[in-house]
């Protein structure tokens, strides 16, 4: 919880800043790169047991917006979260490069949009006792809205991440929905 409550803090401190100290280019005009960063929390689902803790998320994305519809980014997730997987205590650590493809919807300054995408799935933990790392194949899709203040734009986004695993005895995927928020700005 104390991981969530500092990640919280600086999300809100860092869009915070942004408003006040933005310059006037949309992150999402036609024609421009952008970068971003959010947090939030993990939600495990499949395969984990529901007794289990939320996790923390942070995120950092670099994108090209073709036009207020169109965006591709590059994002890379991480997550932190003890569980039980198959019965199996287990204290994960995530990293989830990913190239996505952004579509919105822009109605003034706010945009509802669709994510989908494709990566990989790192991850170090350990479980029983015993230290794992395992790298994957990862399929993301998911949706948000961001408002466009000045020279950026924040965002609230949940996704479905899909992940193969091979490490951990009697699962060979995972399943998780990380809820993250944050703030996107133009280069």
């Amino acid at each position: 919880m104390r991981n969530f409550k500092a990640v919280a803090l600086a999300s809100a401190l860092l869009v915070t800043s942004t408003v006040v100290f933005a310059e006037d280019k949309t992150p999402c005009a036609e024609g421009h790169f952008y970068v971003g960063v959010g947090g939030g929390i993990d939600i495990p689902t499949q395969n984990v047991n529901s007794a289990d803790k939320l996790g923390g998320a942070a995120e950092a994305q670099l994108g090209f917006a073709f036009s207020p519809e169109v965006a591709v980014q590059v994002q890379v997730d991480n997550q932190l979260e003890d569980a039980t997987i198959a019965g199996v205590a287990t204290s994960v650590y995530g990293l989830r490069p990913v190239a996505e493809l952004k579509l919105s919807a822009p109605i003034d300054r706010f945009s509802p949009y669709l994510l989908a995408g494709a990566g990989a799935n790192i991850q170090f933990g350990s479980a029983a006792g015993q230290s794992v790392s395992n790298t994957s194949f990862d399929a993301v899709g998911g949706l948000g809205a961001q408002y466009v203040l000045g020279g950026a734009a924040i965002y609230v986004e949940g996704k479905y991440n899909f992940a193969f695993v091979n490490n951990v005895p009697n699962v060979t995927t995972v399943q998780d929905i990380p809820v993250e928020a944050g703030v996107n700005f133009s280069l």
